[in-house]
């Protein structure tokens, strides 16, 4: 197949990763693939730096722009043209219209395939319905959460709709990563600040609010005192960092919680830690650091939204908590603590899971097996 990717996302949010790893899976199994993405941002460089071949002849830029709208219609016509696509892949709504426009209704246009892994409610009005009966043929969901959204939906046909969870790199996020026995983990330990004998709860996210990291503050602050020694240590973009240091000093807890900010080293980090939690409370589309830590081996306490019923099963790979409820996710992290046995059969079953239903074959299997459904259906109609 030819399949062109349109994704307007300009850094590293989780919908442009899910897009890229689709792009790079389906390269990867012989199709030709071209990637669109927004000229001179970081997002077209790490396509590129997935091996991706990459277009920015569109803007794909974000509202309503009519002058750029048209421009895009027409840039992606000729793209069309030239390129001779079999199926059209969007991610974004300014995509996905434009997509529709410059595509038409033709029986030998390209497929059109939405991608959404954005869990947040889709707008039921007559040119949504439209979108998505008439021009549509495929929308591949992230999660199950994202599908029962479109299901719910009066006059939306719910046969389009597939569910294609993320996947995650099994070998490099893999239980010792750091080498046999305790050395190595302990130096890593001591880098960032954590002693051997302390309890070390990771959370990877960028710090923004809807990643619930207050909650988490809060959490740990409740059970402090019945965690023996411990440390919070926070990897991920600090965008909200001085209000969460602020948030931590009047917790009581601004000595126990590590900001780490960026790091390309994850996957030491949760070789390292002890426990990982996830605090959100919303989106997680596809959760990728969820899945990171469970390919890890590693215990997960997560709140129960998006896609992470999907990821996590509670009892047997971790423990799932309603969102914004600091008082749960306090007693789970306090549940798991003590039990180091309990914590490594989780994190074992959970790295089983993983390899059972998330890794890149898993993906591009469900993505492949879409495409050729809606191509058999389109050529029975």
């Amino acid at each position: 197949m030819r399949i062109l990717y349109l994704c307007g996302i300009t850094a590293r949010g989780g919908t442009g990763q899910w897009a890229r790893r689709v792009a790079r899976l389906m390269a990867g199994r012989g199709h030709s693939v071209l990637f669109c993405a927004r000229p001179d941002t970081p997002a077209a460089e790490l396509a590129r730096g997935d091996g991706l071949a990459v277009s920015t002849e569109l803007s794909l830029e974000p509202g309503f722009r009519p002058a750029k709208f048209l421009r895009d219609r027409a840039a992606l016509r000729r793209l069309v043209d030239r390129w001779k696509p079999d199926v059209v892949h969007v991610y974004l709504s300014p995509e996905y219209w434009t997509s529709a426009l410059a595509l038409g209704r033709s029986s030998d246009r390209p497929l059109l395939v939405r991608g959404r892994g954005i869990v947040t409610p889709i707008r039921p009005h007559s040119f949504n319905r439209w979108l998505h009966n008439r021009c549509t043929d495929l929308v591949i969901c992230a999660c199950s959460r994202i599908a029962e959204l479109y299901r719910a939906l009066p006059g939306f046909d719910a046969s389009k709709l597939r569910v294609c969870r993320t996947a995650v790199d099994a070998e490099r996020f893999r239980p010792g990563v750091l080498g046999p026995g305790a050395g190595a983990r302990n130096e890593m330990r001591a880098a960032i600040g954590v002693a051997e004998d302390e309890l070390m709860v990771l959370s990877v996210a960028r710090l923004t609010r809807i990643k619930g990291h207050v909650h988490l503050l809060d959490a740990v602050a409740r059970v402090s005192d019945r965690l023996g020694p411990w440390k919070l240590v926070l990897a991920g973009r600090e965008n909200d960092i001085d209000s969460l240091r602020a948030h931590a000093a009047r917790a009581g807890v601004e000595d126990r919680v590590l900001f780490l900010g960026l790091r390309e080293d994850v996957p030491q980090l949760l070789d390292a830690a002890d426990l990982f939690v996830l605090s959100s409370i919303g989106s997680e589309g596809s959760s990728r650091a969820t899945l990171e830590a469970m390919a890890s081996a590693r215990a997960v306490v997560a709140t129960d939204v998006g896609s992470l019923p999907d990821l996590v099963v509670p009892g047997e790979t971790g423990l799932l908590v309603p969102p914004a409820d600091a008082g749960a996710l306090g007693h789970a992290i306090l549940e798991l603590a003590p039990d180091a046995e309990r914590r490594a059969a989780m994190g074992r079953r959970g790295r089983a899971r993983v390899l059972a239903h998330f890794t890149g074959t898993h993906l591009a299997d469900a993505v492949e097996r879409c495409y050729a459904e809606a191509m058999a259906k389109r050529r029975g109609s």
